[in-house]
């Protein structure tokens, strides 16, 4: 069998036939390959298009064959799982080159074609990916004095409080950003919140208004801090003290 570089972004093979002769001027075939293997169908490589610098978890994978072998390669990034299946999962490398992967498959001791994919690098916390996890409470400030619990948020003027995210609810230390829901309950007086990255300021935009004595809530997409720090700041506008709940629902990395 012999690889042929099409016009499709990828390679397919032409099968082996040991038993003809190669004519003159033409490679020849290898050897050991049946006749009865039929041709294989265009093989494409799927992968993303664009990934963010150091984004984990990302796969790659071409078409399955039963007693096939599957050999890849990867410049730019690190292969971290499925080696030797048709299914990988790779981080990509440095911002700004491009990641190129490429995988040869095998039927019965036989090449039987491959593909390539060439994947855009991002820098790092763009091109991210969602990730689901069970809804989970981070943060309840009714409950004990703690990090992620009492007392209070303080009235307007008080320091802003920071609650760390990443580390907590299944959220990984490389999270960028998270999908939640915010709760404020009871208050004594109306208001707003505001939440930000960790380090960063307000910006004027408003994550959720409430009024006295209602209990309200509102999903958000959270930035986390790009200090590594991987919190979030709130800042609360009402004249009294304010009642706070955090529940999440997924990460972007």
């Amino acid at each position: 069998m012999r690889f042929r570089r099409s016009h499709a972004n990828r390679a397919v093979a032409v099968p082996c036939h040991p038993s003809v002769r190669p004519r003159a001027g033409r490679p020849r075939r290898a050897q050991g390959c049946g006749d009865d293997l039929s041709p294989p169908p265009p093989l494409v490589l799927i992968a993303p298009s664009i990934v963010g610098a150091g984004s984990p978890n990302r796969i790659a994978s071409i078409a399955s064959f039963t007693g096939a072998s599957y050999s890849w390669s990867i410049s730019n990034g690190t292969i971290t799982s499925g080696l030797g299946t048709n299914q990988v999962t790779f981080t990509a490398g440095t911002a700004g080159i491009l990641l190129n992967l490429q995988v040869s498959v095998n039927l019965n001791s036989c090449p039987y074609g491959g593909g390539f994919a060439n994947v855009t690098v991002a820098p790092a916390g763009e091109a991210v990916q969602f990730y689901g996890v069970t809804p989970c409470r981070l943060v309840d400030t009714r409950g004990a004095i703690g990090a992620l619990g009492g007392p209070a948020l303080a009235a307007s003027g008080a320091p802003d409080r920071a609650f760390t995210v990443a580390g907590n609810c299944g959220i990984p230390a490389g999270a960028t950003s998270v999908s939640a829901n915010a709760t404020v309950v009871n208050p004594p007086f109306g208001g707003a919140l505001a939440l930000y990255r960790g380090d960063g300021a307000p910006v004027g935009a408003i994550s959720i208004s409430f009024n006295p004595a209602a209990t309200r809530a509102g999903n958000a997409f959270l930035q986390l801090a790009l200090d590594g720090s991987g919190s979030v700041n709130v800042n609360n506008s009402s004249a009294g003290p304010v009642h706070f709940v955090l529940d999440v629902n997924g990460y972007f990395e």
